[in-house]
């Protein structure tokens, strides 16, 4: 069974006094749940829980976008309007699907000048790869005695 064909809940986390704190989608409520307990500071002040199961994932996802778009949940930052945009690229970083087009481009014989960074894809954007050329790798190596 493909993770998009699961029946996957809708779930809101309100506060004593009715606000909503969070609006979220799992397939696993005790794992999800227990995920937020673990790590999640506002935790403590969900008095209140709701849930609502679509038939597939992505039917669960629209769904969650429009709530959290309309109702402005206070924890949530994926998805919401006004979460702040992961940081812009450096002229030396690449998304990973700009790096298979890089890559797509070096097996029809382009050449890879300076390094380039592939990033994460989390908002701060972390190095998580890097490609190089051969000769610059050949040189990285005699530089630090390898070779």
């Amino acid at each position: 069974m493909w993770l998009n064909d699961q029946p996957t809940a809708l779930y809101r986390f309100f506060d004593a006094d009715g606000a909503l704190l969070y609006v979220g989608i799992t397939a696993d409520l005790e794992k999800r749940w227990s995920g937020h307990q673990s790590n999640k500071a506002w935790w403590p002040d969900v008095a209140e829980k709701t849930v609502k199961w679509h038939a597939d994932r992505s039917s669960a996802l629209s769904a969650e976008l429009e709530a959290i778009r309309s109702e402005a949940p206070r924890y949530n930052v994926a998805g919401s309007p006004w979460a702040p945009g992961a940081r812009e690229l450096e002229a030396d970083e690449l998304s990973s699907g700009q790096a298979k087009e890089v890559l797509r481009g070096v097996e029809l014989g382009a050449q890879i000048g300076d390094p380039l960074f592939i990033v994460d894809r989390t908002k701060s954007r972390k190095h998580a790869a890097v490609l190089v050329s051969p000769d610059w790798y050949e040189r990285a190596k005699a530089a630090l005695g390898d070779g």
